[in-house]
């Protein structure tokens, strides 16, 4: 199964630390029995594929041992074309499953740390630190605003040779499109 951000055996084994990760975000927990479901569906999925594929390897061995003593094996070499064909399309099934699981678990967020603060909105979190004073004099500039006044970025060339990130030095992109 692909990376995914939350470990699948944590829905398996340790839903309950799931479900009190989405009352804490105010999110549905069933959700997490979606996910517990798709998971019970896929092991079903491919155990279904592995026994296809037990049964075609018995199959072609059956064939084989036919062969070596010269008798017809048609009948059995139909059969093992036939459950190739499908383990094929079971194969899609097991890869359907798999988008699916990690489809639904990248709807669901990491596990909320219990020294979070569990609040349904942003104005009730408690102000743990800050770093100087605000500042509020007109005119303030962001430091992108001032990458971009002094022409220190080449947004487009970024995006089209980093793929992800469009703020890219100048001196950066230079180094990397000489190399």
């Amino acid at each position: 199964m692909d990376a995914l951000p939350i470990d699948i055996e944590l829905f398996r084994k340790n839903p309950e630390v799931l479900y009190e990760s989405q009352r804490h975000r105010h999110k549905p927990e069933s959700d997490i029995d979606e996910v517990i479901e798709l998971d019970k569906q896929w092991r079903e999925e491919l155990f279904k594929m592995e026994q296809m594929r037990k049964e075609k390897n018995a199959t072609d061995k059956a064939v084989g041992e036919k062969m070596k003593k010269k008798e017809d094996a048609t009948e059995l070499r139909e059969k093992s074309v036939s459950l190739k064909n499908a383990i094929v399309g079971q194969q899609e099934a097991v890869d359907a499953k798999v988008v699916a699981i990690v489809k639904k678990v990248n709807t669901i967020g990491a596990v909320v740390a219990d020294f979070v603060p569990r609040f349904a909105d942003e104005k009730d979190n408690a102000i743990i630190r800050t770093r100087g004073p605000k500042r509020e004099e007109e005119g303030l500039l962001s430091h992108t605003d001032i990458i971009r006044m002094i022409d220190g970025a080449e947004y487009h060339q970024g995006l089209l040779f980093w793929c992800s990130d469009p703020f890219q030095l100048k001196s950066l992109l230079g180094a990397a499109h000489s190399s």
